[in-house]
């Protein structure tokens, strides 16, 4: 009954760690950079230039509320990773 649509789901989560794998290594990049030029991990500015973006990016007016609460609940994750990284290689 519904095998086709979760098969469709597993194929799509496949491609979402992929991504989110890609974005983590630049995440991690980010991380160095900040170290080495001793900024601070949030930055709202880039923040807010990021959520403008992918609001942008939502062509599905109905799913803007979820994708931006992902979009907040990843960037929350990100900041902790970098906090993490940037504590480590100080």
């Amino acid at each position: 009954m519904l095998s086709q649509e979760r098969r469709e789901i597993d194929e799509i989560d496949q491609e979402i760690v992929s991504l989110l794998e890609k974005r983590l290594t630049v995440v991690n990049r980010v991380a160095k950079v900040k170290v080495c030029n001793q900024l601070e991990v949030h930055d709202a500015k880039r923040e807010a230039e990021v959520f403008s973006k992918i609001k942008s990016y939502i062509s599905k007016p109905d799913y803007e509320e979820i994708i931006l609460a992902l979009y907040q609940e990843m960037m929350i994750l990100s900041k902790a990773y970098q906090a993490k990284v940037t504590k480590t290689k100080k």
